[in-house]
């Protein structure tokens, strides 16, 4: 009878093993980290590039006030929220798209006083914002 001996592994083999297996556990690792690090910059480069300026507000005799916005930055931008006095407004259109250098308005109604001054603070999507005192004729 013969008996066969069992070897097991070289150490050569198992360390090259242990080195690929490491090696592509790296680049899993690189190539998601740079991917999250890519988005991550791309969003932030465009919440940088937002810019809107307030052009003019309008007292409306009937209760609505309109607010004449221009989009003077690099980018698109979606005006989302208007606050008056740190109090959120329904605006219309609910969403207003500015591209570059297009002006726009927004819309909504409220009780103003006149002679009283109201804070204004305009929301974009990319959370951007801007805020602009105005007092009422």
């Amino acid at each position: 009878m013969f008996v066969e001996a069992k070897r097991g592994i070289s150490p050569i083999v198992s360390s090259l093993l242990m080195l690929l297996v490491t090696v592509i556990a790296f680049g899993l690792v690189l190539g998601y980290t740079n991917n999250f690090i890519g988005a991550q910059r791309a969003n932030t480069l465009s919440n940088i590039r937002e810019r809107l300026v307030v052009e003019d507000i309008w007292f409306r005799l009937n209760g609505t006030i309109s607010i004449y916005i221009a989009n003077v930055g690099t980018v698109p931008l979606q005006i989302t929220e208007v606050l008056v006095n740190s109090e959120n407004v329904d605006i219309s259109p609910s969403s207003l798209k500015l591209n570059r250098f297009e002006l726009g308005e927004v819309r909504f109604s409220i009780s103003w006083l006149s002679g009283s001054e109201y804070y204004f603070t305009i929301i974009t999507k990319g959370g951007y914002y801007i805020e602009v005192p105005s007092t009422a004729p």
